[in-house]
């Protein structure tokens, strides 16, 4: 897996694109969401999606990520203000474990 400095390095090329090329602002979007600068998020992917004339599916994801962004950004008309801390979840005895933590310990002998 690519660390995000990796992934920029990645995303390089695509500056040096024209100005009129969608995946540049559709970069220059992702990566000011990354910065959480909510508004040139916001902007750089509707500029891209105004550019894109040959990739409808793109601009559907990039539509669903400005309104993600959008959700993210409205609190809830009913949520508190501030939300409290969540308290640990405790496991219940004989519960069903899902993390698989106590598979393959190597003093038990079992071979996974």
């Amino acid at each position: 897996m690519a660390q995000p400095h990796q992934s920029l390095e990645i995303w390089a090329p695509l500056e040096s694109l024209d100005e009129s090329a969608a995946l540049k602002y559709f970069k220059r979007g992702l990566e000011a969401l990354i910065r959480d600068d909510f508004d040139t998020c916001v902007g750089m992917l509707r500029q891209g999606i105004t550019l894109n004339t040959q990739n409808a599916p793109l601009n559907h994801d990039m539509t669903m990520v400005i309104d993600r962004v959008g959700e993210a950004l409205v609190p809830a008309p009913d949520a508190p203000a501030v939300q409290p801390p969540a308290a640990a979840p405790t496991a219940a005895p004989n519960a069903v474990r899902t993390d698989f933590s106590l598979y393959g310990d190597p003093s038990s002998g079992t071979k996974h």
